[in-house]
This record gives C-alpha cells, sequence and structure tokens, in this order.
C-alpha cells in the first residue's frame, strides 16, 4: 500500500476531518477555501474549527486570501493562493455567433447571457432591473438566464419579471450543459454578484471573446480590467448596470475589443493546465519541506 502525502479538501466539514485525519496520520492536510458568503470567513469558534486541524490553506483569490487571513484569523504564512483556470481548448473560436444563434434556435436581436444559480447572491434581480431600463433604448434586447434554484427563487423571479412587465424579454432557462455555447451566442456576459469568491463563469466568457458586465466584489477585480475586458460596478445598482450595458450594445467595436482583451487575459493568467501545474508544484514544495 502506498503512503498517503497530502490530503487536500475543500471548505468546512471536509476540512475539519481532512485535518484530523492528518493530524492522526501525521500527514499533510491542505484545505481550498472558496466559499462565496462571507459568513464563512466571520471569526466564530465553529469556523475556525473547521480548519483547526490543518497544516496549510489555499485561497482562490487575493480578495479570498485577505479574508482568510484578516478575518477568519488564520496564519498568514500557511495561506497561499492559487486561482482556478479553463480549458483554453474547450470551445471551438472558428465558430461563428450567428451559426451558434441558429443551432441554439435564437432571434435575431441582442442577446445579453447570465448565467449562475437563481440565489439572491448572484444579482439576477438586478439584472432583470437593469434590462428593464435598457428596453427602453433597444427594444429588441433579451436577457437569457441560466441556472436552478429553490422553488422561492423561481417564484421571486418570476414576480420581478411581471411586476416589469418584461415577460417577453427575459428568459429563465433553468439548468444547461452548453453553457459555451451560450457564451458564443450572446453579444455579452452580464453577471452582477452581490458577492464572489472567484468565478469561472467569468474565464468562460473571456475564452469565447465575450465582454463582461459585472461588479467590485470578492475576485472579480482579479479577472475583469474596469473598462478593458468589461465594465465594473458596485452591487445592487441596477441602473449603473443599465448604463454600461447600453454603453456596450451601442458599439461593435468595443464589445469586440474588450471581447479580445478578454481572451487573451484568460490565455495569459487562467490557462488550466497551468493552474494545475502551479498546484502541483505547491503540493510537492510542501511535502519535500516538511
Amino acid at each position: 500500500m502506498k503512503k498517503i502525502d497530502l490530503i487536500h479538501s475543500h471548505c468546512e466539514a471536509s476540512s475539519f476531518y481532512a485535518g484530523l485525519i492528518g493530524k492522526i496520520l501525521r500527514v499533510i492536510s491542505i484545505s481550498t477555501i472558496h466559499r462565496s458568503e462571507l459568513r464563512y470567513f466571520k471569526p466564530t469558534w465553529k469556523n475556525r474549527l473547521f480548519y483547526y486541524f490543518l497544516t496549510g490553506y489555499l485561497a482562490v483569490s487575493d480578495d479570498r486570501k485577505n479574508l482568510m487571513i484578516g478575518t477568519l484569523g488564520l496564519s498568514s504564512e500557511k495561506v497561499s493562493m492559487i486561482h482556478w483556470g479553463i480549458d483554453s481548448d474547450s470551445i471551438s473560436h472558428n465558430t461563428e455567433q450567428g451559426d451558434m444563434r441558429t443551432k441554439l434556435g435564437l432571434p435575431d436581436c441582442r442577446i445579453i447571457f447570465s448565467l449562475g444559480h437563481l440565489g439572491s447572491i448572484k444579482g439576477h434581480d438586478d439584472s432583470i432591473k437593469a434590462l428593464s431600463i435598457v428596453k427602453r433604448k433597444f427594444r429588441d434586447a433579451k436577457l437569457y438566464i441560466a441556472g436552478d434554484g429553490s422553488e422561492a427563487d423561481h417564484e421571486r423571479l418570476h414576480l420581478l419579471i411581471e411586476e416589469l412587465k418584461v415577460q417577453n424579454s427575459v428568459i429563465l432557462l433553468g439548468q444547461i450543459t452548453n453553457a459555451l455555447e451560450w457564451m458564443q451566442a450572446c453579444d455579452l456576459f452580464l453577471q452582477p454578484s452581490l458577492e464572489e469568491a472567484f468565478g469561472l463563469v467569468f474565464l468562460e466568457a473571456g475564452l469565447c471573446k465575450k465582454p463582461t458586465i459585472a461588479t467590485t466584489v470578492g475576485g472579480i477585480p482579479e479577472i475583469i480590467d474596469d473598462g478593458v475586458t468589461g465594465y465594473l460596478v458596485s452591487p445592487q445598482k441596477p441602473d449603473a448596470l443599465a448604463e454600461k450595458i447600453i454603453t456596450l450594445l451601442s458599439s461593435e467595436e468595443r464589445m469586440q475589443q474588450m471581447g479580445d482583451a478578454a481572451h487573451a487575459k484568460v490565455k495569459q493568467h487562467f490557462v488550466l493546465s497551468k493552474q494545475i501545474d502551479k498546484l502541483e508544484q505547491h503540493f510537492n514544495s510542501l511535502v519535500q519541506n516538511r
């Protein structure tokens, strides 16, 4: 039987047991902490207990690293940061937007795409409010939201859609398995999260050469360069979202420039194979220096 050199876990309960087992077996135990909700970073006895026995910690963004050290109280010497990545070969860059829209059965109009579970933390309420404003200038604009949620989430969003009278312009797709096809088909990606640890969806949008409108929270500013690869606004500001959406939809050239810049940043900083190499090097270094 081969000896275990390192245990890698994610988030709360699994990290507690991984750390405890590592302590008993005298094995290195590492946890990647990537929660979006800030309550998981509060310095409560329960939150601290989850990570008490671990020998090291990984953050998925500098923002989360700062929270883990400054708020949760973890040792700065034991916290490292490695961004997540995306497989750069997961799409065909020869596919035209029009061809993808035909494949998905989409109309010839301005398409805004959002992707994330329907809980309020993803900011879909603000997206819908922003769309109602955008339609004053672009009557053909449509917002497609992919993701699932609780019955209460569905009810909340449907009531808002009816209240704003955008039933024909906001489409809740439910859970999908072809997110990258939708990214290729849309004009821009919109995700005004109230909080976000990192956000793989922003890498997917960049890979598909789409500009993103998002918020200045969590790890998002480490992915989106405001005014370069997309736009960032404060959370819960649908008026500001609408303004940036209109700015992008008003200029095909600007959308293309930002989309190209987003793609270049993903290729430079967030290629999955390179991030895996960083993770492997980090683990090897911990084992060798034990």
